[in-house]
């Protein structure tokens, strides 16, 4: 990964994540960046139109090598909601069309692993996990997906 003069590397990858996102899971009516306190995050992506997927940058593990070089293994969730007025049930699996957060998980999930961001010299990101996201109400499925992302720096 390259570095422009005004960004760092996570916000060169993070803005890249919402570029894939957009660009190819099309039924997202909302991509954004999750800003504000972690203990609120449910409550904010829940105000915001559905489908919706928000990344959230959860930290990075350094190492440094012979080469001197520094290695940063950085991972992201991407939350991922979507609503149904019907059930909890039709939110996750979807119905008449409307795709649910099952669907979704599946696009997400298959535009980003493998891809490299912000351009093909990156490493290729590793999903690593989806999990299940406590959602209150009966409206609402909510989903995570873990991403990796490594990248080489000089010291």
């Amino acid at each position: 990964m390259t570095t422009s003069e005004n960004n760092n590397v996570l916000t060169e990858f993070d803005d890249g994540l919402i570029r894939l996102l957009k660009s190819d899971v099309t039924d997202l009516k909302t991509v954004k960046p999750f800003e504000g306190e972690i203990a609120d995050a449910l409550e904010e992506v829940l105000r915001e139109r559905m489908p919706a997927a928000f990344t959230i940058y959860t930290g990075s593990r350094i190492e440094r090598t012979d080469e001197n070089l520094r290695v940063r293994l950085a991972e992201w969730v991407i939350i991922i909601a979507a609503r149904s007025l019907r059930s909890k049930e039709d939110a996750a699996r979807g119905r008449a069309g409307k795709l649910g957060a099952y669907d979704l998980l599946q696009r997400v999930t298959s535009a980003i692993d493998g891809a490299r961001i912000p351009d093909d010299k990156a490493m290729p990101l590793e999903v690593t996990g989806e999990l299940l996201a406590d959602t209150p109400g009966a409206e609402h499925a909510v989903y995570q997906v873990t991403v990796s992302a490594e990248h080489a720096e000089d010291c």
